[in-house]
């Protein structure tokens, strides 16, 4: 029956608010209360842990960190620190420090994390911290092992900046007390010379250097080559005014080589001998050179070991792995005559100079 007012009345009954809770129901609520945040707590600690030692670069995490926690973090066993965690790490660093800022940092990882860590930071200083003038001083009251880690990538910082002249890189490597031998990844790797640009402007820019230094570059050099044109790089750039040939012809195997190698085995081998071949027609009487460059690539590839022994024998180095193996702390750019200033008699001397 309805009567006037009637849903107000019904409104009024079914809007009144719940009485209050039960005493038991109220303390249940209390007791579970510290529980549940404690659980939230943990699962959100447990996801930032994981989010932290699982990403790819999980090292320039803990760039937010001041440089005592991040040195606390990877000295944890459950971290499992390696180099390129430290690497890393020094990378998120550098373009927020000056290089003092980032040696500190680095110091407090220790050894041996804090050699790699400078490398890092060294490598991504920001252009105003990374100028001679500021970053030289630095490192020349800097501690031998962290000269010696950031060298060679100031080195490539200062040649890009000098537009590959060596003279301004090698007086700022002595104002920050780094030998030029110890930089020379560095200096090579920063050399803005590409196969385009020709004999000339090679020549022009390998004679700014110390004499020392030429090997390096060249190799270098040759590497670009031989990568930009496989087989049929042009050899006839060793045509310089250097007497550093050998080291261009090397590295135009190596470039050429590593070009070739696609990752498969039962492909390489004859991909590797192929451009040997062609190389070797282009080049006549560079046989050892060519080959030396060829089991470098080789070697140097992300082939696995049987992987390598395989192209190696198909491609027909067997008799240069040995000494290429021993060769292996060598830097790239030396080859055999360095091991015959060793005295290696087992290098070989008489190799044909047109490969079939």
């Amino acid at each position: 029956m309805w009567w006037p007012g009637a849903e107000t009345d019904c409104a009024m009954h079914t809007t009144l608010p719940p009485g209050p809770a039960s005493s038991s129901a109220a303390f249940g609520a209390r007791r579970l209360t510290p529980a549940l945040a404690l659980g939230l707590a943990a699962a959100v600690a447990l996801a930032g842990w994981l989010d932290l030692v699982r990403a790819s670069s999980r090292g320039c995490r803990l760039a937010l960190l001041p440089p005592s926690g991040a040195a606390a973090v990877l000295a944890l066993p459950a971290y499992r620190a390696s180099p390129r965690d430290a690497w890393s790490y020094g990378r998120c660093v550098g373009p927020d420090a000056d290089l003092a800022g980032g040696l500190k940092a680095c110091a407090a990882l220790g050894d041996p994390l804090q050699s790699p860590c400078v490398e890092g930071v060294s490598a991504h200083l920001r252009p105003e911290h990374a100028d001679p003038a500021v970053a030289a001083p630095v490192l020349a009251a800097a501690p031998r092992w962290a000269r010696e880690a950031a060298g060679p990538q100031l080195a490539r910082l200062w040649t890009v900046a000098a537009e590959g002249e060596g003279a301004p890189v090698v007086a700022a490597l002595g104002l920050a007390g780094v030998p030029l031998e110890a930089a020379l990844r560095g200096a090579r790797a920063g050399l803005p010379w590409q196969p385009a640009d020709g004999a000339t402007r090679l020549d022009q820019l390998v004679e700014s250097w110390p004499e020392d230094a030429h090997p390096a570059l060249l190799e270098e050099a040759g590497a670009r080559a031989g990568r930009a044109d496989g087989a049929t790089a042009t050899v006839a750039l060793i045509a310089l005014k250097t007497a550093h040939h050998g080291p261009f012809v090397r590295g135009v195997a190596r470039g050429a080589v590593g070009a070739a190698i696609q990752g498969d085995p039962r492909l390489d081998g004859p991909a590797v001998k192929a451009a040997l071949v062609a190389l070797s027609r282009a080049a006549p009487g560079e046989g050892h050179e060519l080959r030396w460059g060829a089991a470098r690539a080789v070697l140097a590839s992300k082939l696995d070991p049987a992987g390598q022994r395989a192209v190696v024998k198909a491609a027909g180095l067997d008799e240069l792995e040995r000494q290429v193996r021993a060769a292996a702390a060598l830097p790239p750019w030396m080859g055999l005559e360095e091991l015959a200033a060793a005295g290696d008699a087992m290098i070989p001397r008489q190799m044909p100079t047109i490969l079939r």
